[in-house]
């Protein structure tokens, strides 16, 4: 993992970012730790790394411009970076599409699945709600609890992460319903991100109150 990490660049390249690839990897260990899931736990640690990578783009360094143009690249899905990204978003948007390709190939590999588009979707969904994040923050607005909530139960990442999940454990990769699901993030998604959601903006307020910040 960690050779795969070196690999990418990303953090030799985006300074700005967390370099954390040890600590995701032990994170997908406590999830699901049985020895014949260990591609999922590579996997997992790949989606980790770029998820809190991206994340930190939207959070701390990306210009509204840079993102507004990250994000639509993302969102069309060209494989040749767009030649109007600054340098350090085409090394990241490459190692995103790089990294969605190699797993879309391991499960279709071993599953006869094409899964390529559900992942596409999931990543651009993530940079979307990131986006607009990052436009209520640079403009100063505050969201109603209800706007605040519709965007924010997709940019705490558990869609994205569960999408993979699902592919890397189902062992038969079969029904409509449960892919449709996927697609349009049924209730179990939709409302176990919402807890996680709210569980990780607890946590951050009672650090806050602590530091007295």
């Amino acid at each position: 993992m960690s050779r795969w990490w070196v690999d990418l660049g990303l953090a030799e390249q985006l300074k700005y970012t967390r370099d954390r690839v040890v600590e995701y990897f032990f994170g997908t260990i406590g999830w699901l730790y049985q020895p014949q899931l260990s591609s999922f736990r590579e996997g997992l640690t790949k989606v980790n790394g770029l998820i809190t990578t991206i994340d930190d783009t939207y959070d701390l360094y990306g210009s509204m411009d840079e993102l507004v143009l990250f994000t639509d690249a993302v969102n069309r899905w060209e494989l040749n970076a767009p030649q109007n990204l600054p340098e350090y978003l085409k090394v990241l948007i490459s190692a995103l599409f790089k990294t969605v390709e190699e797993i879309s190939h391991e499960i279709l590999n071993k599953k006869g699945v094409d899964i390529s588009s559900y992942l596409k979707k999931g990543w651009a969904d993530l940079c979307n709600s990131f986006l607009l994040e990052a436009k209520w923050y640079h403009s100063g607005y505050t969201p109603t609890l209800e706007e605040y909530l519709n965007n924010a139960w997709i940019s705490i990442s558990n869609p994205v992460i569960l999408i993979h999940t699902y592919f890397y454990v189902i062992e038969e990769i079969s029904t409509d319903e449960a892919l449709d699901g996927l697609v349009n993030y049924n209730g179990i998604i939709r409302w176990s991100s919402i807890i996680i959601r709210l569980t990780n903006d607890l946590a951050g307020a009672l650090e806050v109150r602590a530091l007295n910040i």
